[in-house]
């Protein structure tokens, strides 16, 4: 999980390192190819990391998949929100390895109201930065393009920002 967040995984950057090469200008913005904005992807993000350390602290957790896309709850759209929305989303991953640092977890141990596991949230929450990040990688590339005045986004060809 720490190796995904802030280390060099298999794939290439980290979630935080890529997250942190977003401009800002753009993070707000959405591309007419996707549903959703930069920011309204991490604040997705940040609602099931959230989930995920409220499940560890006391085993309960409420979840809303509408609600999580939301940005509202930052604040205005704009530079200064999109760096809070990183500091807040590095502080819940802190906050998770050093929960699990310091705690002996069973990670069978059926998350209640569900019908999955510890490690089967912990894993899935990993995953679910990875894919989330994938598609910030696929915007933050289509916005540097358009930056560039490049009136066509070249699709896959040259995506690997990384």
């Amino acid at each position: 999980m720490k190796e995904v967040q802030v280390g060099k995984p298999w794939y290439g950057t980290s979630v935080e390192e890529l997250l942190c090469r977003v401009d800002p200008n753009f993070a707000f913005e959405r591309s007419p190819k996707m549903p959703y904005s930069i920011a309204s992807l991490l604040a997705h993000m940040i609602y099931w990391k959230k989930y995920a350390s409220d499940v560890l602290e006391d085993n309960k957790a409420e979840r809303d998949q509408q609600a999580s896309f939301s940005t509202t709850s930052f604040g205005k759209p704009g530079p200064e929100t999109w760096f809070e929305m990183i500091h807040i989303f590095k502080e819940l991953n802190a906050k998770i390895t050093k929960w699990l640092d310091e705690n002996m977890i069973d990670p069978y141990e059926e998350v209640k109201g569900t019908r999955y596991n510890l490690r089967a949230l912990l894993e899935g929450i990993t995953e679910h930065d990875i894919y989330h990040v994938g598609q910030i990688a696929l915007l933050t590339k289509y916005f540097q393009g358009r930056r560039r005045s490049n009136p066509i986004f070249r699709g896959i060809r040259g995506l690997a920002i990384w």
